[in-house]
């Protein structure tokens, strides 16, 4: 076990690294799969998917917790944490566990399968809304606002407030930190958070009859047998938000890209939209829309051959860990017909995304509406945005597409693949 520290140059919110995230991982892999980065304080980063899954499944030695005092070592899933706290995801057990059964059955899936009508109709509005004109944009137009109406609607917020929501929190990752538009997003969910203490001070005691959503189910309950009080529950919906309305977008608006380019995969899930569910499986590893989870490690202990001090920070790449060679073969190639290998992008143990029913379900939903409505779309390449930082969120600023308006059947064009 050496205690050396193979010092690379690695910067996850750099223009750089946004560039080519793939060639960077790759190398860093093959190089160092365990090195230590000296940006943001420093942390060690993880590529491989066996590291990665033995860290996030060992919550007794790698912590989530997330202090927000100056100088605590102890920030949270996030490298540089935000100005927040994420509850349940950055607390440890055991104070973790009670949270987690608090809100697990609102993402169970029979709870999700509720949904599922909702989203359709809300995927079938937005088409709508454009279908006439024969030109989308699947994030301003379908993948930004279906997610953040449905997490809202989860909520039992009004869903017409999406595009405030779709701002604030597309915003805070599409941009580096240091940026004027992170700290403008930044702000913008500052003020959420006050609308959100305004919801919980109005909401508590409220009679049963009047009662819908997930904030309501929250405010009168209770933790260890006293109240939550209202900063915790402010922290919880501001999770809720966080993970509900910006990554779901990133996932779908890079299948729906990546069916613009691969019309054979395409007519697969046409004719057998029974694919639909295994090809968002494969999606959401080749995607992996949020790929980084933070830790600080508890005690001393050894990743990959290399002494981990206390405190230290861990970055677990995960979408390293998808493109892994080792777990995956041919890592890099879309295969509906993957082998059933558990991908990392919902994370692994305690803290594994408890929304990971419901953001399955709303990518298969719109995957298929869209397949069904407007068939014949093709993204415009040369106008496809992507996040200008590839550090928090693997998203998109814009992804354009023309179609067919209002013709009811439709086809691809033929196949352009070599």
């Amino acid at each position: 076990m050496s205690e050396e520290r193979t010092v690379v140059s690695f910067d996850h919110h750099s223009a750089e690294f946004a560039a080519d995230p793939v060639g960077a991982l790759d190398s860093l892999r093959e190089r160092c799969p365990v090195a230590w980065s000296d940006s943001y304080g420093g942390f060690w980063v993880l590529t491989r998917y066996e590291d990665v899954g033995n860290v996030l499944n060992d919550a007794a030695t790698f912590s989530s917790r997330h202090d927000l005092e100056p100088g605590s070592a102890y920030q949270g899933a996030s490298i540089p944490p935000p100005p927040m706290r994420f509850v349940p995801l950055e607390l440890d057990p055991p104070e973790f566990l009670p949270y987690r059964r608090l809100l697990n059955p609102s993402f169970s899936p029979a709870a999700v399968a509720r949904h599922r009508p909702l989203v359709e109709n809300f995927t079938d509005w937005c088409i709508d809304r454009v279908h006439a004109s024969g030109r989308i944009d699947f994030v301003d137009d379908l993948t930004s606002p279906v997610p953040a109406m449905v997490t809202l609607n989860l909520l039992g917020l009004p869903v017409e407030d999406w595009p405030r929501h779709a701002a604030a929190w597309h915003g805070s990752v599409a941009h580096p930190p240091d940026s004027p538009a992170h700290a403008e997003a930044v702000a913008a969910q500052m003020s959420i958070r006050e609308d959100l203490a305004a919801e919980v001070e109005s909401r508590r005691g409220r009679p049963e009859r009047e009662r819908s959503g997930l904030i309501d189910v929250c405010v009168d309950a209770e933790i260890d047998g006293a109240p939550i009080d209202k900063k915790t529950l402010v922290d919880i919906f501001v999770l809720v938000l966080a993970g509900g309305v910006d990554t779901t977008t990133g996932a779908a608006a890079g299948a729906l890209a990546y069916l613009s380019e691969h019309h054979d995969d395409r007519r697969r899930l046409i004719a057998d939209p029974a694919l639909i569910g295994p090809a968002c499986e494969e999606f959401l590893r080749w995607i992996t829309p949020s790929p980084v989870l933070g830790r600080t490690a508890n005690v001393a202990t050894e990743i990959g051959g290399r002494c981990i001090a206390p405190q230290d920070r861990v970055m677990t790449n995960l979408f390293a860990a998808n493109r892994d060679p080792v777990a995956f073969d041919r890592p890099e190639e879309v295969l509906f017909d993957r082998p059933n290998k558990r991908h990392a992008a919902f994370g692994f143990g305690i803290h594994r995304c408890i929304g990971a029913n419901l953001a399955r379900m709303e990518i298969q939903a719109m995957i298929s509406r869209v397949l069904a409505r407007i068939p014949d779309y093709e993204v415009d390449a040369g106008g496809v945005e992507r996040y200008h930082t590839a550090g928090i969120q693997n998203g998109f600023i814009s992804v354009p597409a023309t179609f067919s308006p209002l013709i009811a059947e439709r086809s691809i064009p033929p196949s352009h693949e070599s």
